[in-house]
């Protein structure tokens, strides 16, 4: 409102002729931390006309044409007539005061008694009068003047990304261009996804995308500076949605289904680690939310005293992610996430049909045939320590994952607050998964500064699982488990001689 006042005011030429003295006040009253409050105080709308003391003379027929504008738009019948002369400042404010004394005098005389009156009257040496419109009343005013084209939607539509050097474009968005190019294809392609009357579909994906990177509604470069807060959120939310949908996550989340696909990965793993048999890495890490509703609170308030997810992640050789599971709250131990998990059922059930093959956990999960986890207390030099050697040597990817997830999208950084409801964090999460996978296929390299290598990756390592968490299936599997672990151990020293 402010700036439409502003624009029916001033017109374009107008400022050209003073553009010294206008221009920096209106942005400077635009930008004071009052304006906000003025503009809800007593429900009315409020217009803070800026008018420098040696540009007003200069306006005086626009002042007059805005004090007296005439049958059309004086509801209350009691405008002066159309061209009488403007007067000087506290005359032009005196004016405003008769013009409608059903609408624009009273409130005028709340701004006047409004506590930030003064403070903006003072700002910058300018001289601001406070003019407080009616709705309706406003509504009839505006036709008279030829507006400005000054609005946000106008300026988002002239925002230019491709005017960005690639560097720029990466330090903002994280992502080449190439890669957002080929992501706003996708969203086009299997997700509802759309374009508004107000924004392309460029935009909202830019305008996410840089939420993600920061994890804040109000950073002043790129698409900030044309949106206001509830709108980066309504945002952030309908491209989460579309990221989380069914056809992206089939499409970048993929778990290896075929025999062939997980054989692949077993060999990469065996060519870097000398690890044979190994599908992925999986561990879990904690993610910083807001503080839930006191019903559920317990769920989510974690042993590192604070509230968070516990993300089960599980990673493949090149540090994708072909798994996660981002529902479980931070009071809750990896143990049992993995029980739990279709990634846990997925692995038995290729254990029971007959193929060979394991995950790499921590000593928080439970030992089992499909999944390997270090042995406690082995002896230097012996067959076990040189297991748990290599174990140690690939099981880094899997912080290594979490370590270029959380950098490079920073709304998910430990200094960061996701305050949303847990639900929905468990979204954004899972759409920064996708997201990283996507930079991880198109190569997009980390910044410097968001270089995991640069960065201690905060690990969350979780106690032994005792034999008494277990279910009482599992016993057997602890023992299959642990005979599969003392020959995966004897092939390792065998091959290492």
């Amino acid at each position: 409102m402010l700036q439409s006042f502003n624009r029916s005011f001033s017109k374009p030429s107008d400022k050209e002729a003073s553009s010294f003295h206008l221009g920096p006040a209106v942005t400077q009253v635009e930008q004071h931390p009052h304006a906000a409050s003025l503009l809800r105080h007593n429900q009315y709308c409020c217009s803070a006309v800026v008018l420098n003391q040696h540009w007003l003379p200069a306006t005086e027929e626009q002042g007059s044409q805005l004090l007296s504008p005439g049958p059309r738009s004086d509801p209350g019948g009691t405008a002066p007539s159309r061209r009488q002369p403007a007067a000087a400042q506290p005359v032009l404010l005196q004016r405003y005061k008769e013009a409608s004394s059903s609408h624009l005098g009273p409130a005028v005389t709340q701004v006047e008694q409004h506590p930030h009156a003064a403070s903006l009257l003072r700002h910058n040496q300018y001289c601001c009068s406070a003019v407080v419109l009616n709705k309706n009343w406003l509504l009839t005013v505006s036709k008279c003047f030829e507006p400005e084209v000054t609005n946000r939607a106008v300026l988002r539509a002239k925002f230019n990304y491709n005017a960005l050097s690639e560097n720029e474009f990466q330090r903002r968005y994280r992502l080449s261009t190439n890669t957002f190019r080929f992501l706003c294809e996708e969203l086009k392609e299997i997700t509802p996804l759309r374009a508004s009357t107000r924004m392309t579909l460029e935009h909202k994906v830019l305008c996410a995308l840089n939420f993600y990177a920061t994890g804040s509604y109000q950073r002043s470069v790129g698409m900030g500076k044309y949106l206001g807060q509830s709108t980066v959120s309504k945002i952030v939310t309908e491209v989460t949605n579309a990221l989380t949908c069914p056809g992206m996550l089939n499409r970048h989340i993929n778990f290896p289904k075929t025999a062939h696909e997980r054989n692949l990965i077993k060999q990469k793993f065996y060519t870097k680690y000398g690890i044979p048999g190994v599908i992925g890495c999986v561990d879990g890490s904690h993610f910083h939310i807001f503080q839930p509703k006191k019903a559920v609170e317990h769920l989510f308030f974690c042993r590192k005293n604070f509230h968070s997810l516990n993300v089960q992640v599980v990673c493949d050789s090149d540090c994708r992610i072909i798994n996660i599971n981002p529902k479980y709250g931070g009071a809750t131990h990896d143990c049992f996430v993995w029980n739990n998990s279709q990634v846990s059922t997925f692995m038995e059930t290729l254990y029971r049909n007959g193929e060979q093959g394991w995950l790499l956990g921590d000593s928080g999960y439970p030992q089992r045939p499909w999944l390997m986890t270090p042995i406690n207390d082995a002896a230097d030099d012996s067959p076990e320590a040189k297991y748990n050697h290599l174990h140690g040597k690939a099981r880094v990817l899997i912080e290594n994952t979490f370590g270029r997830l959380k950098n490079r999208w920073r709304c998910l950084n430990k200094d960061r607050t996701l305050h949303y409801a847990p639900e929905k964090c468990a979204k954004i999460i899972t759409a920064c998964a996708v997201l990283h996978n996507i930079a991880i296929d198109f190569m997009v390299p980390l910044l410097e500064q968001d270089d995991t290598d640069a960065l201690i990756v905060e690990t969350v390592p979780q106690e032994e699982v005792p034999n008494s968490s277990l279910r009482e299936s599992s016993a057997e599997d602890l023992v299959r488990g642990r005979a599969s672990r003392r020959t995966l151990v004897d092939r390792l020293n065998r091959l290492q001689r």
